[in-house]
């Protein structure tokens, strides 16, 4: 765009600096390298950017400006520098205060004031205080005719945050140049640090400046934003607040902005309330203060304001309340943030605190049944027990009203307990007493603004062991500001700005900063921008946040644009305004019947909606359709009908009707039909409806080709819903020629046997329903009774069904039979239509049910219904431009693979996989059966063989068994027990097993580390061992894995003596006895060898096994003694007993 010649005039008098410090403020590095070239001149600078603002339109501007350098700050003489001792304004006076030069300005109610055309304050326009990286200070402004307004930097030039800005000097006491410290700061004061990182400010203004006849402040600070919060300076001061920028142009009601009060109390998260002051008093003030030159006064209105407080729980944390808050503190609001983090996380962190919940919930609200006329239920919820100890969710109880009786049983509020609450804290609860663990109320962090907390009354949060709910008390703020709003007909350009004013006196806000949940109007404005650039019709919270324009407005995602936009109850609030204000008689019929009735209006071929119609019976059928596209239904051979439940929330479904267009070799949906019944009579309506527009659209009724001469239509595909044909045959029965047709069917069960085809994919589910009944090769048959070939096969097929005598199977069968169309519509045969008809006609609806996945995805499901009607509209006059243009100019096709031959070739190869994939299935399926088969074979003949195991085991035990004392012990230097009664390779069996099990024990005593273990495959490899005292010092346990053999052994070593018959029964009694029932002995094997006992547990019971130690010592004096070394009967069939298990497992 072109700049003006005033505005090249102003641009060429800025010095380099602050342009190019500008053009680092609006673009990144990386896009002003990039694009280097469009920076060479001023025109990059557009003219919204500048908001260049004159106080007179009339004013003369100097055609020449000196644009040379100008010296910095600190490079600038002293003497040269115009202090506020040296200004000649009329405007203000210099007085002496304390010691200290003091400028006093005239108030516009003093007569003595004079006017001159000086910047505000008297002072030359070069030394107003700006922030540095602006190096606005820098700038020498001519005099007299040239007229300076500060807001041509405000608004040009991107302010920087306080802590990175110079301030320009001002005039020192002695009237040389003071110290202006980096940092914005004038005699250590510097500009406000705002929470928003995208609010900056800028002293103006630094000595006493008079705002009004009684009010002056000593710091006047500008800013063109609005923040979320505000402090409360501790000295006086003044901020000018600048809403001239078009995102504040919002609209309060139709035809009158938000003024510049009502943005600022809308944007801040405290609440500040107050008096708009329209019935006060107008003062004036200076127009130097808002940045004039002219020496005027503005008149202006006052408007008073307190902050609201905020309310908090009973129960607050109390490190919450009492606060002292003059600045904007960010670490205020991370404190309150941790502690109410920390109060979600103990809200329900225990059984009794969801017990609590559900009370509470049960009591927030009144039972709504009605008594009669207009008696409410003054019930009270109650803990009733279902009938016979019944448990439902695993509860024994539900809630119900206690003013239910069988007289008055309707409308009571009714409560199932969730799951995670318990049945005897609800007991304790409802019989009124108190749950433990609350001792002293629980403390939360419930704490919001007043804003919002005047609707609230009670905390969620579970305080008390008895239900009740804390309340929520108001707590009020002394905080107080006083606003001045310009309203001035000869100051218009200065009705979007304000003056906030805070004294020295002020009190400071008693509360922390709390978290923002109020959703400003320009952040709602910027959202609405979003809805309206994505697309109104069907948007949705999900829609908009993921739309690709919605990133290119806000420059990220709208949580991260701004907190407040994180909740989706907002949004779904300002989408819902939209939608409002867009569709005004909303988006139900009445919504709908609005907008057809500005279509009744329109041409045909414009038209979208072309008619509502109401049944007898009090249904309701919308008839929408793309006159293009419903034009080509007299290219069809077959229709497709079928209703999609997806599409719409409304108790209108769509009834889609949709073709297979071979010219375009594309599926066309020609019409949508809203319904909100399926009966017969609402389906003959629909196809009446359907006749009637086609006719109105193409000048041609629409006719069958069996049934009229002028018919071109061949076939309607259906999916055997019986009203839905039955209301087609009543629809077309009356357009039956017989003279030309020679049918005289009477009904429409008679008529749609000549036109009707119902869907095969269809009618094989209802077979699939039988498969648990019938064996593989009933279910083949039942699964190809569509291609009977003869009226004689059907006969014998219905017989073969009779004769299965499975009842599932003959009510379906029943059911094709007693309704006469459908077997007709199914099986070629039986069919009335000519053969060539049948064979050219698609035997499956697959072509409708394609359409309604497409419409879905291209538009959306769970709509409303003129929301469906709208995004099907969108997408139908889409479709209609592409087929016009490939019909009429371009010839292009939306797909090349839907020719015959390409879609029989996909088709016979999808067939062909599905064939194979059935049956690899089957062929799998049999060979699992064979190895089932011989299985279980195998089980029941290793049943019958263990079975016969025993017994043999049995019978050799009674003969090997042989009574009288046992031998006597062998003398031997070792003391080995020798072992009688068993066979020789027995005995060897058991010997080659206690070898190695003493080897392995052997090994782990005379060896510091296991993996010196021998290395013999079976012995003590990888053992991992562990050895205690026994409570008999003489007694030791050793024990050790044996991961060869999955075995656990525990060998029991003592060096006493025993004789007696009875310790291995002793032995074997204890190891029964101990606390570990998992870990019965698989073997002992008591030996000579100082007496040693090995029992050997299975790997998986070693945890079971170690409980072991601790009981009491298997190894006793009190054994009885023995006669014999030798092993007496009972103790040897023992052994024998336990060996066999051992051998077994191994």
């Amino acid at each position: 765009m072109e700049h003006s010649n005033e505005d090249m005039l102003f641009l060429h008098s800025v010095p380099t600096g602050v342009l190019n410090e500008f053009r680092s403020e609006m673009y990144s590095g990386a896009y002003i390298r990039k694009n280097a070239a469009m920076f060479v001149d001023t025109a990059w600078v557009k003219q919204e950017n500048q908001r260049v603002e004159r106080a007179s339109v009339s004013t003369a501007i100097k055609k020449e400006r000196d644009a040379s350098p100008c010296l910095l700050v600190k490079q600038e003489p002293a003497s040269d520098t115009p202090t506020f001792g040296t200004a000649t304004s009329s405007l203000f006076r210099s007085i002496t205060e304390n010691g200290h030069e003091v400028l006093e300005l005239y108030s516009s109610d003093d007569e003595d004031a004079e006017k001159n055309s000086k910047g505000p304050l008297g002072i030359q326009a070069e030394d107003m205080g700006m922030s540095s990286d602006t190096m606005v200070g820098d700038i020498t402004m001519d005099s007299d005719d040239d007229e300076f307004d500060p807001h041509i930097f405000s608004h040009c030039v991107k302010k920087s945050q306080a802590n990175t800005s110079d301030m320009d000097s001002t005039a020192s006491d002695s009237g040389d140049e003071s110290d202006n410290e980096a940092g914005g700061t004038f005699d250590g004061v510097e500009p406000t640090v705002w929470l928003d990182a995208s609010i900056s400010s800028t002293i103006r203004h630094y000595g006493q400046t008079n705002i009004t006849r009684q009010s002056h402040v000593s710091v006047v600070e500008y800013l063109s934003d609005l923040p979320s919060y505000w402090p409360v300076p501790r000295d006086s001061r003044a901020f000018i607040l600048d809403l001239s920028d078009p995102k504040f142009n919002i609209e309060e009601k139709p035809g009158k902005l938000m003024t510049p009060d009502a943005l600022f109390k809308n944007a801040q998260q405290d609440s500040w309330n107050g008096p708009t002051g329209n019935n006060d008093s107008r003062p004036s003030i200076n127009t130097s203060v808002f940045g004039l030159t002219d020496g005027g006064e503005v008149k202006v209105r006052r408007t008073r304001l307190k902050c609201g407080g905020f309310s908090a729980c009973e129960h607050v944390n109390p490190a919450l309340l009492n606060h002292e808050r003059y600045e904007l503190d960010p670490e205020s609001l991370q404190d309150v943030l941790k502690i109410q983090i920390d109060s979600r996380l103990r809200e329900a962190d225990t059984p009794e605190k969801h017990a609590l919940i559900f009370f509470a919930v049960c009591h927030s609200n009144l039972c709504t049944a009605q008594k009669g006329r207009g008696q409410s239920c003054k019930g009270v919820p109650k803990l009733v027990k279902f009938k016979n100890n019944a448990l439902k969710n695993g509860h024994q109880y539900f809630v119900s009203c206690s003013e239910w009786s069988s007289h008055f049983s309707e409308g009571h509020r009714t409560s199932f307990i969730p799951s995670g609450v318990r049945d005897e804290h609800l007991l304790t609860l409802f019989s009124g007493g108190n749950l433990p663990g609350f001792d002293e109320p629980l403390l939360c962090g419930r704490i919001v603004s007043a804003h919002i907390g005047r609707r609230i009354s009670n905390c969620n949060f579970p305080h008390f062991g008895n239900g009740l709910r804390a309340k929520l008390v108001q707590h009020n703020c002394p905080a107080s500001l006083t606003g001045f709003i310009p309203e001035d007909k000869n100051y218009p350009e200065l009705s979007r700005m304000m003056c906030i004013v805070f004294h020295e006196d002020c009190h400071p806000h008693n509360h922390p900063i709390l978290p923002p949940t109020k959703t400003p109007a320009t952040i709602k404005e910027s959202y609405r921008d979003c809805i309206k650039k994505a697309g109104i019709v069907g948007c949705s919270v999900r829609t908009i946040d993921n739309a690709r324009t919605t990133k290119l407005a806000l420059g990220s995602s709208p949580s991260l644009y701004n907190p407040t936009l994180q909740n989706n109850r907002v949004k779904q609030d300002i989408i819902r305004d939209v939608k409002k204000k867009t569709y005004p008689c909303g988006t139900d019929l009445p919504g709908v019947i609005h907008r057809m009735e500005e279509d009744l209006g329109k041409p045909i071929d414009e038209r979208y909606i072309f008619g509502l119609a109401v049944t007898k019976n009090g249904g309701r059928i919308v008839v929408t359709a793309n006159p293009f596209l419903l034009s080509r239904i007299h290219h069809a051979k077959t229709i497709f009908v079928d209703t999609t439940f997806k599409r719409t929330v409304s108790t209108l479904k769509e009834w889609e009707v949709v073709m297979y267009d071979k010219a375009v070799e594309r599926a066309l949906t020609i019409a949508r039909v809203y319904t909100d019944r399926a009966d017969r009579l609402q389906y003959k309506t629909i196809f009446d409806e359907l006749q009637r527009v086609t006719f109105q659209v193409t000048g041609q009724h629409l006719r069958l080709k069996r049934l009229s001469k002028d018919g071109t239509l061949v076939s309607i595909g259906v999916d055997m819903e019986l009203a839905q044909a039955l209301g087609a045959g009543d629809s077309f029965l009356p357009t039956n020629d017989p003279e030309f047709s020679n049918i005289n069917a009477q009904t429409a069960e008679e008529i749609v046997e000549y036109f009707v085809r119902s869907c095969y994919t269809h009618a094989k589910r209802g077979v699939h329903d039988l498969r648990t009944y019938v064996n593989d090769e009933a279910y083949d048959r039942l699964m190809n009774f569509l291609y009977l070939e003869t009226k004689e096969e059907v006969d014998n097929f219905s017989a073969w069904v009779k004769g299965l005598k499975i009842p599932k199977v003959q009510a379906w069968w029943d059911h094709k039979v007693n309704n006469s169309w459908i077997l007709p519509s199914l099986i070629k045969c039986l069919s009335k239509m000519d053969s060539e008809d049948w064979d050219l006609t698609a035997p499956t609806t697959n072509v409708g049910e394609s359409q309604h996945h497409w419409t879905n995805i291209n538009t959306g499901v769970m709509l409303s219904l003129l929301e469906a009607i709208l995004t099907a509209r969108e997408l139908d006059e889409k479709v209609a431009a592409e087929v016009n243009a490939t019909l009429s100019t371009t010839g292009v096709l939306k797909s090349t693979r839907n020719d015959t031959f390409t879609r029989m070739a996909r088709s016979t190869a999808r067939a062909t996989h599905a064939y194979t994939k059935v049956k690899e299935t089957r062929h799998r399926k049999q060979a699992v059966n064979v190895v089932d088969s011989q299985l279980a074979s195998l089980k029941e003949s290793q049943k019958e063989n263990s079975a016969k195991i025993k017994e043999l085991k049995a019978a050799k035990s009674k003969l090997t068994s042989h009574s009288g004392k046992s031998s006597k012990a062998e003398s031997s230097s070792s003391g080995k027990i020798a072992i009688t009664g068993m066979s020789r390779k027995r005995r060897a069996d058991a010997a080659e097993k206690v070898a190695i099990v003493k080897k392995a024990a052997d090994d782990r005593k005379n060896s510091a580390s296991t993996s010196n273990a021998s290395s013999t495959p079976n012995a003590a490899t990888n053992c991992n061992f562990g050895e205690s005292a026994a409570p008999d010092a003489n007694t030791t346990f050793t024990s050790f894995d044996w991961p060869e053999n999955g075995m656990h052994v525990f060998d029991f070593y003592s060096e006493n003596s025993f004789e007696g018959a009875g310790w291995t029964e002793a032995v074997a009694s204890l190891t029964h006895d101990v606390s570990m029932p998992a870990a019965e002995p698989q073997m002992f094997l008591p030996e000579r060898i100082s007496h040693n006992i090995d029992l050997v547990y299975p790997l998986a019971d070693v945890t079971a096994a170690v409980n072991f130690y601790g009981q009491t010592p298997i190894v006793s004096n009190d054994l009885p003694p023995m006669d014999s070394f030798g092993l007496d009967s009972h103790t040897e069939a023992l052994f024998d007993s336990f060996l066999d298990r051992f051998n077994d497992q191994n």
